[in-house]
């Protein structure tokens, strides 16, 4: 059976637009107390996926654009909460040279939340 391939779930980086593996990009989902990392990757209801290239370019006007666009007016928060995400990626990869280019999320990174802001709707994906 070394033959068989084992089939790999691949999610569009809402930024760039690329299909990749969903080992290779952080969801985000927006919860009763707002928008926050999942880090599992299986958290319950609608999420949205960013890829580590555009967590990386997040100061790029292309990158901005496209959280201008997905996410209206909470903007800023996700943009706050991926800059918290980006420092603390920086820090794993910092703290083990050897890491790969998918390092473990930190219990810490799980747990950070942004609050909403008096916007009502569901937000984040188109659809």
């Amino acid at each position: 059976m070394s033959g068989l391939r084992r089939h790999v779930p691949l999610r569009r980086c809402v930024a760039c637009r690329e299909s990749l593996p969903k080992a290779q990009l952080e969801r985000l989902i927006r919860g009763e107390s707002g928008w926050a990392h999942d880090a599992s990757g299986r958290a319950g209801g609608r999420g949205t996926w960013f890829c580590h290239a555009c967590l990386e370019r997040l100061d790029e006007r292309s990158v901005t654009r496209a959280l201008a666009r997905t996410f209206r007016q909470d903007t800023e928060q996700v943009r706050a909460l991926l800059l918290t995400l980006r420092s603390r990626r920086a820090a794993l990869t910092a703290a083990s040279p050897d890491a790969t280019d998918t390092p473990q999320t930190p219990a810490s990174a799980r747990e950070a939340t942004v609050t909403p802001s008096n916007d009502a709707r569901h937000g984040g994906t188109n659809g």
